[in-house]
């Protein structure tokens, strides 16, 4: 195909090459007049000639043009059609057009049993000695320059596979065991996570044809790799919390329990926690939740404990915690970093200057800002984050009703000189839970938090001692022996709601 191509004439000496037939004769300088193989234009110039000579006779030879564009790939043709008319039919031009050119079309492969079937009927000549009499069948779709002829044809010939036919191995991961075992061959966790960004790039790349990736790993592909590698991880751990958080399924124990923990919109498993009002990131508010003892978590601690300059477990864990909430977390990271060479080797490690600019030469003021922020980054990176653990109120219950009876809390009276009274009116927050609470009593009416309220065991309608709010409240058994002091502060009113005779007790 490249010596049918010329060379424009100026640029004909840019091929001259030495050449001699043998060692006793004397060089020669050849001029190479048509495209040569091998040098870096040579496809380009080809397939360039090839468009033209398509844009050229578009309207003479439309279906040859079009597949000159459009199905052609440097020196071979990939074409067919629904019905032997126009097959036939793009044979003829195909032939025509590229004859005009000088381009000799042989090597045909189709899926009729032997070619001169289609010559026939044709009426073409070729010469069939390097035509191939079998193909492969495309799975009952358009072949190779013929349709699907074996209904029509049962003289039709299939090979079980071509030559030049490459074995493609599908991989394809259905469980998160599965991914466990890939992930447990990678040493370094930014290896592992470059590697499923290309990975991911690779299938991007394969099912688009326009926006193709190329070139250095984007924050966003990055970000999408971690996502895919905590959601195998997540599922392979937690996969019977997950099915209960969809299921909007309270889970009752386990490790999550005290976490709160919700679904986010890429279906990783995240931390609710009580940070959901403040204004720090989302990542260091919901944190990924992580297990404590995997392969993938423990290259996550040494890359921690590496980019931290061979920091504290103290430190590591509070930065992992800005993104993510490995479980028993502290006791993983101290035996790492009691295997870590480099931790082993140092006798002393000098601590950073955090200070930019010397104290002497602060105003009072600028040093009064200073101290503010270090604390401030301290705080929020160090202690905040150890807030998202929840120690109680682990399960919800009732809240205060109107019309309960309760007893106002006085941390400097002893219980049995607080006040009696009824609930007239209670706020809630957003989380639809009773925070605050207004009493009446003989005194007069009063707004308190739920955590100064005490309510009464016969305040609860089924009977039982009723919690206030069902986080904050502490239930406070009264003694009946205690009522005597009780008895003083109710109303007749009080006492008929009550129905029960306080002096009888």
């Amino acid at each position: 195909m490249y010596r049918q191509v010329l060379i424009t004439p100026e640029h004909r000496h840019l091929q001259n090459i030495l050449w001699r037939d043998n060692p006793d004769n004397d060089l020669k300088c050849i001029e190479l007049q048509t495209v040569t193989y091998g040098t870096n234009s040579a496809p380009f110039l080809a397939t360039r000639a090839l468009v033209q000579l398509a844009n050229d006779n578009i309207s003479s030879h439309p279906l040859a043009s079009r597949v000159l564009l459009e199905q052609c790939y440097v020196d071979d043709i990939l074409a067919g059609s629904d019905t032997f008319e126009g097959i036939s039919e793009l044979y003829k031009e195909v032939v025509n057009l590229l004859g005009t050119a000088g381009f000799q079309l042989h090597k045909w492969v189709s899926n009729f049993k032997t070619f001169s079937e289609l010559e026939e009927c044709l009426g073409t000549v070729s010469n069939t000695s390097e035509v191939s009499n079998h193909t492969k069948s495309m799975n009952g779709s358009k072949d190779l320059l013929g349709n699907n002829m074996s209904q029509e044809h049962d003289n039709v010939n299939q090979l079980d596979a071509l030559p030049e036919q490459k074995v493609v191995t599908h991989v394809t991961m259905n469980q998160f065991s599965d991914a466990m075992d890939i992930f447990a061959r990678y040493s370094k966790f930014h290896k592992l996570q470059r590697t499923i960004a290309y990975c991911l790039r690779f299938v991007n790349n394969c099912s688009k044809v326009v926006d193709k990736l190329d070139g250095p790993l984007s924050v966003m592909e990055l970000k999408h790799s971690l996502e895919i590698i905590v959601r195998c991880i997540q599922g392979h751990y937690f996969s019977n919390e997950i099915a209960d958080v969809r299921a909007n399924v309270p889970l009752k124990s386990g490790p999550l329990v005290q976490l709160s923990p919700f679904l986010d919109d890429c279906g990783i498993l995240r931390v609710a926690g009580r940070l959901s009002q403040s204004s720090v990131s989302f990542s260091q508010k919901h944190p990924m939740i992580l297990p404590g003892k995997n392969h993938v978590v423990k290259l996550l601690y040494q890359k921690e404990h590496n980019d931290l300059h061979h920091a504290g477990a103290q430190t590591v864990l509070a930065h992992l915690r800005l993104r993510f909430w490995p479980i028993n977390g502290l006791r993983q990271i101290k035996r790492e970093i009691k295997n870590c060479i480099t931790c082993f080797s140092l006798t002393a490690f000098p601590e950073h200057d955090l200070s930019q600019i010397p104290d002497n030469r602060l105003t009072l003021w600028q040093h009064c800002n200073k101290m503010r922020q270090f604390f401030w980054e301290r705080w929020s990176v160090e202690f905040l984050n150890r807030l998202q653990h929840r120690p109680k109120w682990a399960h919800s219950a009732p809240n205060i009703e109107i019309n309960d009876m309760v007893l106002i809390k006085e941390p400097n009276l002893p219980p049995l000189e607080w006040r009696l009274g009824r609930v007239l009116e209670t706020f809630k927050g957003k989380d639809n839970k009773v925070r605050v609470a207004k009493v009446r009593t003989q005194n007069g009416v009063y707004v308190r938090p739920i955590t100064k309220l005490c309510p009464l065991p016969f305040s609860s309608p089924k009977g039982t001692p009723a919690s206030a709010g069902g986080e904050d409240v502490e239930i406070m058994q009264v003694n009946p022996l205690n009522w005597l002091k009780v008895e003083d502060q109710l109303t007749l009113t009080d006492r008929e709601e009550i129905g029960v005779d306080i002096l009888a007790i």
